[in-house]
């Protein structure tokens, strides 16, 4: 292969791997993550990674078996087990048996960890405004009909 057309091939795969539906959904997501963590961070939950962030979501409201978080998340159990440890050091989980399988634990979240929640659940509803307000609301409805669609298409959720 001649130099230029190796440069012209390279130039084509750097323009393909920058221009497509997938870099711009993740950027959106890194930037949605990057202000959901700073606003956490600033108001107390300074230990918190976007690993822990992403891990804290599949716990259920009223707790999770490892099995299941195992499921949700794709992970093995014995890595699952082990980001679970170091939530339950960090104060956001705890481990209790399940009332219903005395063979069983539950992993739930602790005030620690439900206060979390709530601070997100806000930082999530004012950055959904604040977007609202700068590209408008019938754009964001369109924007999340789409996602949602695409998501659908793709086969997740």
């Amino acid at each position: 292969m001649a130099v230029e057309d190796h440069r012209r091939e390279v130039e084509t795969l750097k323009a393909s791997q920058l221009d497509h539906v997938g870099v711009y959904m993740w950027r959106g997501s890194e930037a949605f993550g990057a202000v959901m963590l700073r606003v956490l961070r600033s108001h107390g939950f300074t230990d918190l990674t976007p690993t822990h962030m992403g891990f804290l979501a599949h716990v259920d409201l009223s707790g999770s078996r490892l099995t299941d978080l195992a499921h949700s998340t794709g992970h093995t159990k014995q890595a699952v087990s082990q980001m679970v440890k170091q939530l339950e050091k960090r104060g956001y989980l705890e481990t209790v048996p399940d009332p219903t399988d005395g063979r069983a634990r539950i992993i739930r979240r602790t005030e620690r960890g439900r206060e979390m929640v709530r601070v997100a659940r806000d930082v999530k509803l004012d950055l959904e405004r604040m977007l609202a307000r700068r590209v408008g609301k019938k754009k964001m409805a369109r924007l999340k009909a789409t996602l949602e669609e695409v998501t659908e298409v793709l086969g997740g959720g």
